[in-house]
């Protein structure tokens, strides 16, 4: 029986670009207001695709050896509101056991705290502590939520992509 494949709403939590044999991709990370994630990968994602955009779609897998999903019926979700950028000079980690780990952006003049939504946004936080970043905020049914973070380098790049990306629509 073929597999139908898999409903799916969520944000789009980070996005980059790869080469293969048959050329350039785009690898999405698809972040579920449950943390559930999954990858996706494209070829030529649509124009308004971007980090913090929330998405429906159907997932299916290619095949069992490959890790990364192909979505049908992409098209951005409007019962979840788009989650919003902040940049902040400094991010702090605090994780303890059984308990929701909590990123906390600081500058000069801004502070900001919420629960991070999944383990590899857990992990790259992790990673990126003490430095710089990004943190994109949604509100949810449970609060304000970090649904995306990006070191500063990665939101430039992220800028630039945008820009490429809609210049193939033209």
């Amino acid at each position: 029986m073929k597999d139908e494949g898999l409903r799916v709403v969520g944000y789009v939590s980070s996005m980059e670009a790869g080469v293969d044999k048959a050329g350039i991709f785009y690898r999405f990370l698809i972040v579920t207001v449950t943390g559930a994630e999954y990858s996706v990968r494209m070829r030529i994602p649509p124009e308004w695709m971007a980090v913090g955009k929330p998405i429906t779609g159907v997932l299916v897998k290619v095949s069992d050896s490959e890790r990364d999903y192909q979505i049908q019926d992409l098209s951005p979700y409007t019962g979840l509101p788009e989650a919003k950028p902040q940049g902040f000079e400094r991010l702090t980690v605090e994780a303890g056991p059984g308990v929701k780990a909590i990123l906390t952006g600081t500058s000069p003049d801004a502070m900001a705290s919420a629960p991070v939504l999944s383990e590899s946004l857990l992990k790259k936080a992790r990673a990126l502590s003490g430095r710089p970043c990004y943190l994109y905020f949604a509100d949810s049914p449970y609060g304000k939520v970090v649904v995306a973070l990006q070191s500063a380098r990665e939101y430039s790049v992220m800028q630039n992509m945008r820009r490429f990306l809609a210049g193939l629509g033209d």
